[in-house]
Formats: C-alpha cells, sequence, structure tokens
C-alpha cells in the first residue's frame, strides 16, 4: 500500500475522562454525552529532517468508550486501528497490559497487532503512558477491500492529566517495515516515518447553555454564506449537471432556515424553477419540495417552531403553478420501475441498476410534497415503495434490541444501561442502496433513507385506510423500522457516514438521519442523542466563510444538508389537505 493511503488510517483519536487510583492505575471515565474536541499535528520525516504537514481538528464521544472504558469504535474504519493504538490505556488496576489482536477495519484487509502499553511515570499531575506494537498484514485483500496496511511498528507516548482526569497530549510515531528494522529486537522502533500529534482543545457537555446560540449563529452564518453564492440569474453552481435540482435544494434549504418566500434570493429562482420542465427523479422532487415550503402558511411554520402537531396542510397556488405541480407530480410518480415504488437514474434505466434507495428516497420526498399541495399518489406507488425497502433491507441480521426515547419519555441515568426500555426487533438490519451486485452495501446514509421512506409510506397508507397494508403488512413494517433503527445503534458513530465502502456522502448522511428522526419523532437512539452530537460535528466543522465543504470543493450541497440538519427542516407527519387543491 502507497504509504499516502496509510495516512488516512491515522484518524480520530481516543480519549477521555480518568481518575487516579491508589494503586497508581488509570482508569478511563467519560460520560456518554461528553464532546471532546483536540488538534491533531501530522508530520513526515524525510532524510532525518521532520516537517509539518498540517493540523485537522479531531472529535471523540463519550459512547465511543467501551470495555470498562477503552476505546472501541462500533464502525471501525481502516484508520481506527492508530487510533486505538495511539491512545490504549493500560487495562484498569494494572500498569502493563500486553495487546494481541487481529484488526478488521471497514473496507481493509486484516492486520495482526502485537504489543503492550504500559505506565512508564507517576509525577504529582501527569502520568505517562508508552506504548509499542508490531503490525503486520494477514491474508490477501478481499472484494470489498479498498485499503491495506503495510507492515511495520508504532510507538506511543501519552500525558495523562490527574487532576483534570484527561488525555492532555498524545503522540504516536510510526516506521515502516524495512531491512535495517528487520535486524533489531522486538520492541525497538527506528527513526519514524509518520508522526501524529494530538493536544486538547475543549470538553464540551450534553446541551451547555450556549448551545442553542451557538446553532443559531452557525445557521445565519450559513445563510449569509449560501446567499452570497447565489449566481446573477438567480441559480446555484450545480453539483455535477444537476443545475435545476441544487438551486431547488438551495431555495429550499432558504425557505427552511426562516427566509421569506417574498425574498429575492428565493423569489427570483422559484419564479425560475416554474419555467423549467424538470425529467430526473432528484431535480423533480427538490422542485417539489421548493414548492411545498414556499407555500407553506404562517400558522404551519408556527406549529414548526413551536412543535406543535400540523393538523391540517392549506397551500393556496395559483392555478398555472399547480397545474405544473400536478404534471411534474404525476410524471415523477410514473417513472417509477420495479413494478412501482422505485426510482433510479433516467440514464440507467437500461443497464442492469435500474434503481437506487437515494433516488427512491427522494421521489417518496417529492410526492409527500405534493400530497401537501393536494395531489394524490396512487395506493400502489406507496405499496411499491414497502415493497422496495423489503427488497434491499438486510436479511441475515443478528437479534437485538434498541432503545428508542421519544420526547416525553424519561432519560435513562447516565450510569445506567442505554437500553433501558427495549424496544425488540427481531433483527438488526440496515437498508442497502441497491439489490445489484456491487452496489448492495449497507450504510447509515441508506439506513435512515429507508426508514424514511417506511414511515411515510405508513402514514400515507393508514391516511387512505388501505386494507392491502393493515394486519400483517403493517407489523412487518414496523419490525422493519425497528431493525433499521437497531442497525444505527450498533454502528453509530458521527463523524462519518458509517459502513459506506468509501465513507464519502458525510453531510448527506446527517440530513438522512435528521429526516427520520424527525419523522419518528425520536430523540435519542439507544441512549445517544443524535441532534445535540451531529450539530456539535457541524459547529467544530463549519468553514470561516459559513460553508461546509467536500473534499470535492462542492460548497452548496453540504451546506444545504448542513443547514437543513440544524434547523431541524424536516416537516413532521402532520394531518389532512385542505385548501385550494
Amino acid at each position: 500500500m502507497p504509504r499516502r493511503l496509510l495516512l488516512a488510517l491515522l484518524a480520530l483519536p481516543l480519549l477521555g475522562l480518568g481518575t487516579a487510583h491508589a494503586d497508581d492505575t488509570v482508569r478511563w471515565r467519560l460520560a456518554r454525552s461528553d464532546f471532546l474536541r483536540y488538534e491533531r499535528t501530522h508530520f513526515k520525516r524525510r532524510k532525518g529532517t521532520e516537517k509539518k504537514q498540517g493540523t485537522k481538528i479531531v472529535t471523540v464521544h463519550g459512547h465511543d468508550l467501551r470495555d470498562e472504558g477503552q476505546y472501541s469504535c462500533a464502525s471501525p474504519l481502516h484508520g481506527d486501528l492508530f487510533q486505538y493504538l495511539a491512545f490504549r490505556l493500560p487495562a484498569p488496576g494494572a500498569k502493563k497490559t500486553s495487546i494481541k489482536l487481529d484488526w478488521k477495519g471497514g473496507n481493509t484487509s486484516a492486520v495482526r497487532v502485537k504489543g503492550s502499553v504500559s505506565v512508564s511515570e507517576f509525577g504529582a499531575r501527569l502520568v505517562k503512558i508508552e506504548g509499542t506494537y508490531a503490525f503486520k498484514s494477514r491474508g490477501k485483500a478481499g472484494r470489498e477491500d479498498r485499503y491495506w496496511y503495510d507492515d511495520g511498528k508504532a510507538r506511543t507516548s501519552i500525558e495523562f492529566d490527574l487532576k483534570e482526569g484527561v488525555i492532555r497530549s498524545s503522540r504516536l510515531e510510526i516506521v515502516y517495515e524495512r531491512e535495517d528494522l528487520k535486524k533489531n529486537g522486538p520492541g525497538s522502533v527506528l527513526d519514524f516515518d509518520e508522526a501524529y500529534e494530538l493536544s486538547l482543545q475543549a470538553i464540551e457537555r450534553r446541551k451547555p447553555e450556549d448551545f442553542q446560540k451557538r446553532v443559531t449563529a452557525a445557521i445565519e452564518k450559513g445563510v449569509a454564506h449560501l446567499k452570497s453564492q447565489q449566481r446573477e440569474d438567480g441559480s446555484w453552481k450545480p453539483h455535477g449537471n444537476y443545475r435545476l435540482g441544487t438551486t431547488a435544494l438551495a431555495v429550499f434549504t432558504l425557505l427552511a432556515c426562516g427566509v421569506p418566500a417574498e425574498d429575492p434570493t428565493v423569489k427570483r429562482p422559484l419564479d425560475w424553477i416554474f419555467t423549467q420542465d424538470p425529467e430526473r427523479t432528484y431535480e423533480q422532487a427538490t422542485c417539489l419540495m421548493a414548492i411545498d415550503r414556499a407555500y407553506m402558511p404562517a400558522d404551519e411554520v408556527k406549529c414548526l417552531l413551536t412543535g406543535a402537531p400540523i393538523l391540517e396542510f392549506k397551500r393556496a397556488l395559483p392555478p398555472k403553478r399547480m397545474a405544473w405541480v400536478r404534471r411534474v407530480a404525476e410524471r415523477l410518480e410514473k417513472n417509477a420501475v420495479g413494478g412501482g415504488g422505485s426510482w433510479g437514474y433516467p440514464s440507467a434505466s437500461n443497464s442492469a441498476l435500474r434503481f437506487d434507495t437515494s433516488n427512491t428516497q427522494y421521489a417518496v420526498l417529492g410526492l409527500r410534497a405534493a400530497g401537501h399541495m393536494g395531489y394524490k399518489t396512487d395506493e400502489r406507488t406507496w405499496l411499491g415503495v414497502v415493497r422496495h425497502c423489503k427488497e434491499v433491507q438486510e436479511r441475515k441480521g443478528p437479534k437485538g434490541a434498541v432503545s428508542l426515547i421519544r420526547p416525553g419519555t424519561a432519560i435513562p441515568d447516565e450510569a445506567s444501561s442505554h437500553r433501558m426500555g427495549i424496544e425488540t426487533t427481531p433483527k438488526v438490519a440496515g437498508f442497502a442502496y441497491s439489490v445489484v451486485d456491487g452496489h448492495d452495501h449497507v450504510s447509515s446514509s441508506m439506513t435512515c433513507a429507508g426508514i424514511t421512506m417506511l414511515l411515510v409510506a405508513r402514514h400515507e397508507l393508514r391516511g387512505m385506510e388501505s386494507r392491502k397494508f393493515a394486519g400483517k403488512l403493517e407489523k412487518e413494517v414496523a419490525a422493519m423500522l425497528r431493525g433499521g433503527w437497531a442497525w444505527l445503534d450498533v454502528h453509530w458513530a458521527m463523524d462519518r457516514n458509517p459502513k459506506h465502502p468509501t465513507h464519502n456522502w458525510y453531510w448527506y448522511f446527517l440530513y438522512s438521519l435528521e429526516r427520520a428522526a424527525v419523522l419518528d419523532d425520536i430523540k435519542r437512539v439507544g441512549g445517544k442523542d443524535w441532534y445535540f452530537e451531529g450539530a456539535m460535528q457541524l459547529l467544530h466543522r463549519q468553514g470561516t466563510k459559513g460553508d461546509w465543504n467536500s473534499p470535492g470543493g462542492d460548497a452548496t450541497a453540504p451546506t444545504c444538508f448542513s443547514l437543513l440538519f440544524l434547523k431541524r427542516g424536516t416537516t413532521p407527519l402532520g394531518g389532512t389537505v385542505t385548501g385550494d387543491k
């Protein structure tokens, strides 16, 4: 593996609170809701010279500490092995602990690790801890593996603050396998090739006093940036060739963040949307979503702001615009493939990948928005959505359980099990992108999409009193929903899109989670406060200009998804449609 790939292995740090004991050991202590922030500095050493490569802010949550306080990521990536080693403490009650494990991160070939970690020095305030490790690749990479490990050795040095109970700093050095290293005895590490230093920046507790102020400020800054990126013709820089879809998403986001429909930054592109004839699923759906939000009356907006239930949806569109909505919604519904209830890219209609969960989710959201404006989606379409979810959900998941805490539910004490109030589920089962080989990966973003689609389809089928849905199928959907939430609990991580093969689409994942949680009225998943954890990630990742950015430089869609998460931009499932149709 090229060394640049190994750099990615050094991802987030393991850190936590701790206390000194009478026998001079250190034990991790970290409340599940604590949010820690560290600065990571990367160094390279070439020809005896150490050169700084850059810095990055990394974070960790308390529920990442397991097994008597030791770090254990629920959804490990290839880089989490070195994260684990860099912050591995001796076992509670021991001054030295031997370590031997076979590690397998997501999409990464296996590696065997041997070594030890021990307390080297106790001071009046700081405890110094050192570790020495050797790692060696095992076997061949599998079909799903995109990364592998170079053989080598590593050493770690940690400073633990006894008074504050936190790791103040940690340094990890790596040297890759070479002839002069092989000649030295076990435990020896020569001059390093790569090094990472981490220093504590902040510890934040759940719901600090200024939390909402910080969120509000971040939204205002993000909205200002989004407005500043609007082009002279009223559009935004497209993602790929989705000019109409990107602009509709930006309009929907501004409206959800409280920008009035009469504001020029909204009115001009909204007027332009009605002159277009969208043909692709994403663009049809986002246009319908933007229009639905633009014509949301003040009393419904008030319900959103106060958390009151929405009893009815009223939209008063001019006749020509209502005709446009009906035409686009009808075309969107008719574009379904796979027997109805599944959607894909039109250009892929003759290929093996005819439909996928992402396109299908947006079609569902678009039809739901059209429904708020009086469009009647056929019962067979909603039943087809349920069928799609059954096809893409995992079939061989282990049995499990998850506690879903809703508003009004007592929050379990931090010291107690987060599985109080268990809702049993027949299996822990996520949702895949597609059923086609090579595209059948299960991820958090697609699992949230599956939950969202089931919730909307169930709501619509219940509303029309569908006999085909009531009874057995409705019970199956309830079990599918619990299985999806249980999967998210098992694979929980808020600093990545867990289990995605390339670990991409992070901002899309956060918005997908917000949507599913709002529609299902969930406050916590397995004891984890999804909104606080996601919001804290976004607060620390927002750029100085107010944007959120993808590695490729596309800022419009990530900024929209981030703002929609922070604003809780999803309209809850509500009552009947009334008014002009």
